[in-house]
């Protein structure tokens, strides 16, 4: 049986984590967190399973242009090179990420298990058929509350 590529990205360049905040705005622009009762907040809430954190940075009125026009509303595409340019620009003022180590042994962690997993769920739950139609799992490590602080606290 082949199962999903998993993908782990850690945000090391940036792109998927610019990527995600291009699909939050999309969707508060599209009104999809106010019409399903969510909270977008500038801060993270773990305490609350109805709350969106959107870092609270500069956007350009332009960033908002661009996101409003753009077609994509999935993260199954890429937004435009536009907007995630200046997330990219704006998170890059922000102290670097501190547990990228701790990342990256999360990543060679799920390499050594696997393979045990997908026989595992495939015993117990039967998704076979479920799984085959399943060609790739984009798992993307993003510490929230890393990224709060790396916006409060800017070198």
């Amino acid at each position: 049986m082949k199962y999903p590529d998993i993908a782990i990205s850690t945000g090391i360049t940036g792109e998927l984590e610019a990527q995600y905040i291009c699909f939050i705005a999309k969707n508060i622009t599209l009104k999809r967190y106010s019409g399903g009762n969510y909270y977008v907040l500038p801060h993270p809430d773990n305490g609350n399973q109805r709350a969106v954190f959107f870092p609270n940075l500069p956007y350009s009125k332009n960033f908002w242009r661009v996101i409003n026009f753009c077609a994509s509303d999935s993260l199954s595409h890429s937004f435009p090179k536009e907007a995630t340019g200046e997330v990219r620009e704006l998170l890059s003022k922000y102290k670097k990420n501190t547990y990228q180590k701790e990342c990256l042994k999360i990543a060679e962690d799920w390499k050594k298990i696997e393979n045990k997993f997908f026989n595992d769920i495939d015993k117990f739950l039967n998704f076979k058929m479920a799984l085959s139609k399943i060609e790739k799992i984009n798992i993307l490590i993003l510490l929230l509350l890393e990224l709060w602080g790396r916006l409060i606290l800017p070198e």
